[in-house]
């Protein structure tokens, strides 16, 4: 609920008070010109006054409205304004003891319940000095009761507001949940372009280098090469226009091609055979049928691992080992590239790619490790369990 409108709340209700108190006391004033009061009309209005005006604080100072009302009433009764048994100046009392027991805490309810007997009992003691026992009777009852009418209301009002802020609550985290999806699928959304891009772009640029230096010496095999140029960039914007078509409203029905899987491998091998590094692919195993998300997380490893050799490594050759378990899928990329313990992506100043990687693994309950090849180079191994949980 907005401030302004619990602001808006809160003033109607003060208002309301302030109307009911006018109200009481203009009854309560006719009251005692009917039952011929003493004193005249003008002391009858300034009692009457004094008594009931308490009641516009009913709310934010129950406690105080209370001892208020009573010291009027004690007033009223005193200079003779109105006659001993008055109804209506005694349901002045019982609505002031309500309004305690509604709008103050125990504490206070209690002794605004105490205070409301004691006056009463002194009400009646002003009125008549030999009055009877039994005309104490009917405060001692009509008291509690009403006030245990407020204690009832009370708490309803006390469940109320615990379900207002419960649901407050359960809104705010829920907008804070929504918000952290947006922001995983922002980041989801960023590794896949990461992906798309890198590889792209990375043999993008080696075929264009070839193609320069071949364009005098083999124009035909310059050709062949921009012409891989050409068909890689077009791959990538495909898969760039898919990853953004996510952004768009649902609505416009888009063909959206899948996305790519361990079944499409070959396509990323070929690519990066045309690239000009010689790849081989081992696989080892019955082939395990993959969930989408743990098939797609795989084909990324194996592209990132593949674009940042193409990029950083300087390698003649690449393998790819996709070893099928009896629990998970087993990947290893290694190279024969440049050796030492660096990372290549580390040695360029980037490594966002393999954080992606690393993130993404994790995500699938799975691990990757990225180190120097024994004999030199790189390698990238990741374990991806089959039956692991998440989303791509």
């Amino acid at each position: 609920m907005s401030t302004a409108v619990n602001d808006s709340r809160v003033a109607g209700a003060r208002r309301a008070d302030a109307g009911l108190a006018a109200a009481a006391a203009a009854a309560v004033f006719a009251d005692a010109l009917a039952d011929g009061g003493e004193g005249g009309w003008g002391l009858m209005l300034l009692t009457s006054v004094a008594m009931c005006a308490p009641l516009a604080w009913r709310r934010t100072e129950p406690v105080a409205a209370l001892v208020g009302v009573m010291l009027g009433a004690l007033l009223h009764t005193a200079l003779g304004t109105a006659v001993p048994d008055s109804a209506l100046a005694f349901l002045v009392a019982l609505f002031a003891c309500y309004s305690v027991a509604a709008h103050a805490p125990l504490t206070g309810a209690l002794a605004g319940l105490a205070v409301a007997v004691a006056g009463s009992a002194a009400v009646v003691r002003v009125a008549d000095a030999a009055a009877p026992v039994s005309d104490f009777l009917a405060p001692a009852l009509f008291f509690p009761l009403v006030w245990g009418l407020g204690r009832v209301v009370h708490g309803r009002v006390v469940q109320t507001l615990q379900l207002r802020r419960s649901a407050q609550r359960l809104e705010a985290e829920r907008d804070e949940r929504a918000r952290a999806a947006v922001a995983a699928e922002r980041a989801r959304i960023a590794r896949e372009l990461h992906d798309i891009v890198a590889h792209g772009v990375s043999v993008m640029v080696v075929q264009s280098g070839a193609a320069r230096r071949l364009l005098e010496s083999d124009p035909a095999t310059a050709r062949r090469a921009l012409e891989h140029v050409e068909a890689t960039g077009r791959d990538a914007l495909a898969e760039m226009r898919r990853m953004l078509g996510v952004l768009r409203r649902a609505d416009d029905d888009l063909a959206l091609t899948p996305q790519p899987r361990l079944d499409q491998l070959d396509v990323l091998v070929r690519r990066t055979r045309d690239a000009g590094l010689p790849v081989d692919v081992r696989v080892e195993g019955d082939r395990t049928e993959l969930t989408a998300g743990v098939d797609l997380v795989a084909y990324r490893v194996v592209q990132e691992a593949l674009t940042n050799v193409l990029k950083h490594a300087r390698a003649t050759r690449a393998v790819v080992e996709l070893r099928y378990g009896a629990t998970a899928l087993a990947l290893e990329i290694s190279d024969d590239g440049r050796p030492g313990g660096t990372p290549p992506a580390a040695a360029a100043g980037d490594g966002h790619g393999l954080v992606g990687m690393r993130e993404r693994v994790t995500l699938y309950g799975g691990r990757v490790e990225a180190a120097a090849g024994a004999g030199g180079g790189f390698r990238v191994s990741a374990l991806l369990p089959y039956d692991a949980g998440g989303s791509p």
